[in-house]
């Protein structure tokens, strides 16, 4: 049998379905029918029952980076969610035994794999309605989401990353490892250890000094991770939540717009949406510059990382990188 590695995608998601059908074994679901939609990174499935309800199979990679503690971790944080209005998000489903979590194998699939079934969450992807009235929806989606917090009490074993540091799931730093150095311009590799080092110190001093605004947040709050439906939009996809400051959150949120023609305006609506619910999380001008910053320099790592990628797939991206600490340097340090 071919190693899993060397498939294809496609070959990869004929495994992985037979795994999931294993998974699904272990639900009161009468399964209609199962269809891919992802395999990127974690399998992704939709599942129709013959009732007419829709679920999402979500088969977590096995190398990921999240333990079967935060995954277990990830349910009691949507389990405090369903109790708030105003916040549509997924729910799990417990399986025959109440576990909200089964562990399953296949064939030809390497490593045991986590396996989870969430409510389907209607609507299309929010980054096909980029508009500044979704973009006020979006900044009251997250505020809150941020409000919700306060209220939460975790158990002795709620256990999710900090985002105290860039690289807050514990990856190695590679950005100046030897392999990487032919990818920079002169003086490219030290502009961005000085850019890395600032923004390190920001991050170290918002979680010392304003620990009272730490909290749960989703740490992957795109608009890729919104669906919309009717005007309503509502958050998917927790994989990632973690313990950080609002500002790091929403700097997740709006990296993906920042090179947008029109990112003013939809800045501009997201804060307001935000301050409709709660103030906004700025302690100097244009400080979320800096966490946006650190969003990108956190995928550049990424990037060098992966084994599935080479920086000359992303011709465009080293040098946004350097644009953007070009920019942050004159607009917001030089102005502190």
């Amino acid at each position: 049998m071919k190693p899993y590695n060397e498939l294809t995608l496609r070959g990869k998601a004929r495994r992985l379905r037979v795994l999931a059908w294993n998974a699904l074994k272990h639900y009161e679901l009468d399964i209609r029918k199962l269809r891919l939609i992802s395999n990127d990174q974690n399998g992704i499935f939709r599942i129709d029952t013959s009732d007419g309800q829709k679920y999402i199979l979500r088969v977590a990679m096995p190398d990921a980076g999240h333990s079967l503690a935060e995954i277990q971790s990830e349910k009691m944080w949507l389990n405090h969610l369903k109790t708030l209005t105003g916040i549509n998000a997924p729910q799990p489903i417990k399986a025959k035994n109440g576990a909200w979590i089964v562990t399953e194998t296949a064939h030809g699939v390497p490593q045991p794999r986590h396996c989870s079934i969430f409510t389907w969450v209607p609507g299309v992807d929010l980054g096909e309605r980029r508009t500044p009235e979704n973009w006020r929806a979006f900044g009251e989606l997250s505020a809150l989401m941020h409000e919700a917090a306060r209220d939460f009490t975790p158990s002795a074993d709620f256990s999710i990353p900090v985002y105290d540091t860039i690289f807050m799931f514990a990856e190695d730093n590679v950005l100046f490892n030897p392999e990487n150095r032919h990818a920079y311009k002169d003086g490219e590799a030290d502009l961005i250890r000085q850019a890395l080092e600032r923004i390190e110190r920001e991050i170290s001093d918002i979680h010392q000094t304003q620990s009272d605004k730490i909290r749960v947040t989703h740490g992957d709050l795109h608009h890729w991770n919104v669906r919309i439906a009717r005007g309503k939009v509502s958050p998917i996809d927790f994989e990632d939540i973690m313990w950080a400051h609002p500002i790091q959150d929403i700097g997740v949120s709006l990296y993906y717009n920042r090179l947008d023609d029109n990112y003013d305006a939809l800045l501009t609506a997201f804060k307001a949406g935000y301050e409709s619910v709660t103030p906004w999380i700025e302690s100097y001008p244009r400080q979320l510059e800096v966490h946006i910053l650190a969003r990108r320099l956190h995928l550049l790592n990424f990037i060098f990382a992966a084994t599935e990628f080479d920086i000359s797939q992303f011709p465009k991206f080293l040098p946004a990188v350097m644009q953007r600490i070009a920019w942050v340097q004159e607009h917001v340090w030089d102005k502190i």
